[in-house]
């Protein structure tokens, strides 16, 4: 024969294993979900011991007491779940006032010898609970997005019509509510046990799951404030030897973006410009020169035309800023990032279509997307920027400059953006202007 009142006081000190570990976790957390989930945890506890107690304890403990704690511990577990997903979620005390009147009746009824009444009453506070509780899953799981609590909500479904199911089969197979060991008794107390069980673990691993996402939000958000301290760094440093103006930046930075918006639009690399990849492209083409750090003040900064010798020197920035960022280029998380877009802008900006660019003589599709737009970009705010040895040239003029070296200095579906956008390049050169 079965022994229920072994298996009755195995679950409960599960129960409250359950509940001493949530205490020591969430101690001093001001944390209302695992407040109430182990206080379910601990009124479940003490019903099961109180029905392994008869008949030992009397009927008002056996019973009445045993039936209020785990029909109440449903109430503590969805409210539990409430505030899982809503810390500010409101006390919902319809469920309170119910189960009070329930209770309530079933004391009256045991009072008064009705145990007809009593073992529906019970049943009924056992079911109803469970099913609140399952409401209260619902709820959570909508909130949180979480398949686990949708599998915990049928659970406690599947306890309630364990519950209900006892019932009718006390009727059909003659047996008591609490405590037989007959068959049908024990297969369905079983099944109810198992739900609770299946229903602890669940929310262990649901606060697990919200606890990595927690700390997983908490990396990538200071990864975040790290790349945007060590991007802001090199722009600084970009900025201080170069003879550059910071609003060269802003203009190159929004023609590429412009540029990689449009070409999408058209149809073209739609693969490859996503809304991720456009932005890497606006963070890194600030970095395109950075290569400058290391060309002498005489070169940078010489007045005049370069000399052959000196351009060969101003050549290498190209790979000068790979190496610089190839150094910053910390990988963190996967292969494509700000820097990793910058490397190839900084090494291919100055690559041209025909491969009579440098540093490496790159032609067509060689040469990487994000370099093929900077280097038109880079080109159109050159035109239109005064230095000590040229004039500032018109919209007019870089426009037609630009388009006359289509298909020798700049990929043709690049120019073809440039040619829709040409206007908005126009009212950027003039609202950031030096």
């Amino acid at each position: 024969m079965f022994d229920i009142t072994t298996l009755l006081i195995l679950v409960a000190i599960m129960t409250v294993f359950v509940a001493l570990m949530l205490a020591a976790t969430y101690r001093g957390k001001n944390d209302r979900s695992a407040l109430y989930w182990m206080n379910g945890c601990l009124a479940i506890a003490a019903g099961l011991v109180l029905v392994a107690a008869r008949p030992v304890v009397s009927d008002w403990l056996g019973y009445a007491a045993a039936i209020t704690l785990i029909s109440g511990s449903n109430l503590l577990f969805g409210a539990s779940l409430r505030y899982l997903a809503d810390r500010d979620a409101p006390r919902d005390r319809r469920a309170e006032y119910t189960f009070a009147v329930v209770v309530l009746i079933y004391c009256v009824a045991q009072f008064f010898g009705q145990e007809e009444f009593q073992h529906f009453t019970a049943l009924v506070s056992m079911a109803g609970a469970a099913l609140w509780a399952a409401s209260a899953a619902r709820f959570a799981a909508r909130r949180l997005k979480s398949q686990q609590l949708v599998v915990m909500q049928y659970l406690f479904v599947g306890g309630a019509l364990a519950w209900g199911l006892r019932l009718p089969a006390a009727y059909l197979f003659d047996f008591r509510l609490m405590g037989d060991p007959a068959l049908v008794n024990t297969a369905l107390l079983l099944a109810t046990l198992a739900f609770a069980v299946l229903r602890h673990l669940l929310y262990l691993m649901v606060r697990l799951s919200l606890a990595y996402e927690v700390t997983l939000d908490r990396a990538l958000t200071l990864q975040e404030q790290t790349r945007q301290q060590m991007l802001a760094s090199l722009n600084a440093l970009a900025l201080a030897r170069d003879n550059e103006t910071g609003n060269h930046i802003m203009r190159t930075q929004h023609y590429a973006r412009r540029i990689a918006q449009r070409l999408r639009a058209l149809g073209h690399f739609q693969e490859d410009l996503d809304d991720r990849r456009i932005d890497l492209i606006f963070d890194a083409a600030p970095l395109h020169d950075i290569g400058k750090v290391g060309i002498p003040d005489h070169i940078l900064h010489k007045p005049g035309p370069l000399t052959d010798d000196e351009w060969a020197i101003m050549r290498t920035h190209t790979t000068l800023g790979e190496s610089v960022l190839k150094a910053a280029d910390t990988d963190l998380i996967d292969d494509e990032d700000v820097i990793s877009v910058a490397i190839r802008i900084a090494g291919g900006h100055h690559e041209k279509w025909d491969g009579s660019g440098y540093p490496r003589g790159l032609s067509g599709e060689s040469i990487p997307l994000e370099a093929r737009i900077m280097s038109l970009v880079d080109m159109y705010d050159a035109l239109r920027s005064a230095r000590p040895y040229k004039r500032e040239w018109t919209h007019d003029e870089a426009v037609t400059e630009i388009m006359r070296r289509k298909g020798q200095f700049f990929d043709p579906r690049v120019v073809q953006a440039f040619d829709i956008e040409k206007d908005a390049f126009d009212r950027m050169a003039r609202e950031y202007r030096d």
